[in-house]
């Protein structure tokens, strides 16, 4: 047998899917347990230096090698950055998918994956208050998804057709909270608007957007010649997980004729929740919204959702035509490469559809609710340890607090003792040029008995003797 008809033997390709199936699932099962810890952590020049002499050809080896030296998403003490733990049914889908490799730019190469878009988007939308009219694509992540959503704003309020003519010397610019994700100024860049290109609003002490500074700022910026064309909205914001008044954004949107994005990568999912569905008021007002489902949706990374209250704005992103897999004028849905940045798509659509068939829509909802009540959990929790402080009551499921005696220094140096010693998984934000610890609850199964064993791992850390109940300062 020659090497390509072994690479590609069935009967191979079951025994090794079995025995990776095997291993993943046993080891799933010990990190739910919180059995060892949720990293190994090794500097990058050892860990190149590794694979770099790695010499095993066995593929059930190589699998289980990577995934010990891999963190664990799955144990309930990782509470680090924004990446879920993936259903076992989205994973499956994902194999399938990656197995499949329909390329989605034209339907015919991705019938199947094409139309459960469709399906998936229409399922999910009426959550944000968008009707008939409304229509979305999937993405390969929020940073493509907000990419594409702010080209069609320019391209839909710009005037002049500047996909063909371009910018023409034009100043361009959205307004955007100062706490907005760093991916909107990447946007803006790109679209060659440079640094003024973002106009940025200032937050309040609970790092929501000032609503209340929008007309004096958007009035300065036309009075500088510069065209506003749009406003972002947060939901909520990545650093300290707040939510904006997305109601008033879109009155203020509304009123200037101005394109309304939301960027709800993170949050969007809380409209699938009738406990946290008041987070998402007003997004029905927005133009487009932008929501992952490899955040709150427990779908692999990366699966994103891009909605557009308008269909046939959509196709205001990318209007050129390419004669071998379009027709000229065609607005349909099935077609999607003509809306999105990707010319060949992966097949998103059954990561979410597997789990909406198998389980319902209200498996999200529990997923949500889960993961935004540990966040107050631990607030609670916060408030009753002596020396911790918290930068603001969470809106969502991340939470941000520091030590109230460290400075800067002292704590990056605690965030790299835990990282070290692997026990936890926690990350860092700056806030108002403090250092803050940053915990983002993506597992439902992290434990009150967790919170509390993070919690005196950093008082040993600290050098409490014990830790005692007492009031906390609050920022908020």
């Amino acid at each position: 047998m020659d090497i390509l008809a072994h690479a590609y033997d069935a009967d191979s390709f079951k025994t090794i899917g079995k025995e990776l199936m095997e291993m993943m699932a046993l080891e799933m099962s010990k990190s739910q347990l919180g059995d060892g810890k949720v990293l190994e952590y090794r500097n990058p020049d050892d860990e190149l230096d590794f694979w770099s002499k790695y010499s095993e050809t066995d593929a059930s080896k190589v699998f289980e090698d990577i995934y010990h030296r891999s963190i664990k998403l799955h144990h309930p003490n990782y509470i680090g950055h924004q990446v879920t733990l993936p259903l076992p049914l989205s994973s499956m889908a994902t194999l399938l998918g990656a197995h499949l490799n329909n390329g989605m730019a034209v339907y015919e190469m991705g019938q199947a994956a094409s139309a459960l878009e469709r399906y998936v988007i229409d399922q999910f939308k009426v959550y944000f208050g968008y009707g008939d009219e409304s229509s979305g694509i999937m993405t390969s992540g929020g940073t493509i998804a907000n990419i594409t959503a702010l080209l069609c704003a320019r391209n839909t309020k710009a005037g002049n057709n500047p996909w063909v003519n371009g910018n023409q010397d034009k100043k361009f610019a959205f307004m955007v909270s100062e706490q907005a994700h760093y991916c909107i100024d990447r946007a803006v860049r790109i679209m060659g608007w440079g640094e003024q290109g973002m106009i940025k609003v200032p937050v309040d002490a609970n790092y929501k957007m000032r609503t209340d500074t929008l007309k004096a700022i958007y009035e300065e910026a036309i009075s500088n010649g510069i065209n506003v064309l749009g406003i972002v909205g947060s939901a909520p914001s990545t650093a300290t997980g707040q939510y904006d008044d997305l109601e008033a954004i879109g009155f203020f949107a509304q009123k200037h004729d101005l394109w309304y994005h939301i960027d709800a990568a993170h949050g969007g999912p809380a409209a699938f929740s009738s406990k946290y569905k008041h987070l998402m008021h007003g997004s029905g007002m927005a133009d487009s919204i932008t929501v992952d489902g490899h955040k709150m949706m427990m779908a692999p990374a990366l699966t994103t959702m891009l909605f557009f209250k308008n269909h046939h704005e959509s196709f205001n992103t990318f209007a050129q035509s390419a004669s071998y897999l379009f027709s000229e004028g065609d607005l349909d849905w099935s077609n999607l490469g003509k809306r999105t940045m990707e010319c060949t798509k992966i097949m998103l659509s059954i990561r979410l559809y597997l789990p909406i068939q198998v389980y319902g829509m209200e498996i999200f909802e529990s997923y949500v609710d889960r993961c935004y009540d540990l966040a107050q959990e631990f607030y609670s929790l916060l408030l009753k340890r002596d020396g911790f402080e918290v930068a603001v009551q969470p809106d969502s499921n991340i939470i941000c607090f520091t030590l109230s005696d460290f400075d800067n220094d002292e704590m990056n140096n605690l965030r790299n003792e835990i990282l070290n010693d692997g026990s936890f998984y926690i990350v860092k934000t700056i806030l108002k040029n403090r250092v803050y610890l940053r915990c983002s609850f993506m597992n439902p199964f992290t434990t009150h008995e967790a919170m509390e064993a993070l919690l005196t791992k950093l008082e040993h850390f600290k050098g409490f003797s014990n830790s005692t109940v007492s009031s906390v300062k609050s920022e908020t």
